[in-house]
């Protein structure tokens, strides 16, 4: 079920002596609160309701989007249903990021509450936006959301395999650590744990194990 919520942002006017602002053609402005409306689509797929006492929805996202934005849509799919609860839980997911986790949650027990699980819009950028500079062959760059968010980077030097690991809050600089290549997969050569990861067919950088496929790195083009 896709709806069409609305995401009041800021707009900063430059030069407007008469109060007025300046319009985006694919935008509505509300001139009086100097708000542009900007229109994005979410999937709800689950709305579970138990009687007057909770109600359970897990929303998918096409992007990641900042505190404010989630505020407006979680109030939307709260009052879009007119019986009233005793509490309201509301997870969200990004399209297209295999993660056991939610994303983010805005609850509202009874008040509403935003919590980030993983990265806001803001700080993924931030992210992505690293020097991810190696001295070598880079092999590729790939985007972890199993546990906490980061980028792995894989590269070649000399014959040895490396792996360095980007964190948003990391102050110390990233260390590079050697990898085992054999047959198609990576591994690390000072362990005893039976797993590995290799790159699949689509470009991803799938974690193995003995429980199989425990998480998959999507690819940073």
């Amino acid at each position: 079920m896709k709806h069409l919520f609305y995401i009041g942002l800021f707009v900063l006017c430059t030069g407007c002596n008469d109060g007025s602002l300046p319009v985006d053609k694919n935008n509505t402005v509300d001139s009086e609160k100097n708000i542009t409306i900007v229109p994005v689509t979410y999937v709800i797929g689950l709305d579970d309701k138990t009687r007057d006492i909770k109600r359970t929805v897990e929303v998918e996202l096409p992007e990641r989007v900042s505190k404010q934005q989630l505020e407006v849509i979680a109030n939307e799919i709260k009052n879009a249903d007119k019986n009233k609860y005793e509490r309201t839980f509301i997870m969200y997911r990004i399209k297209d990021e295999k993660s056991v986790a939610a994303w983010a949650t805005t609850h509202f027990d009874p008040d509403l509450k935003v919590h980030f699980i993983g990265l806001d819009a803001d700080q993924y950028k931030a992210l992505l936006k690293m020097d991810r500079t190696v001295d070598g062959e880079k092999i590729g760059e790939w985007y972890a959301t199993g546990g906490i968010e980061h980028v792995v980077v894989i590269y070649k030097k000399g014959g040895q395999y490396y792996e360095t690991n980007y964190f948003i809050d990391d102050s110390a600089a990233p260390v590079a650590k050697k990898l085992k290549y054999e047959k198609g997969q990576f591994s690390y050569p000072d362990t005893d744990e039976n797993w590995y990861f290799n790159v699949n067919d689509a470009g991803d950088l799938e974690y193995w194990g003995e429980s199989g496929n425990s998480t998959t790195a999507k690819k940073i083009n």
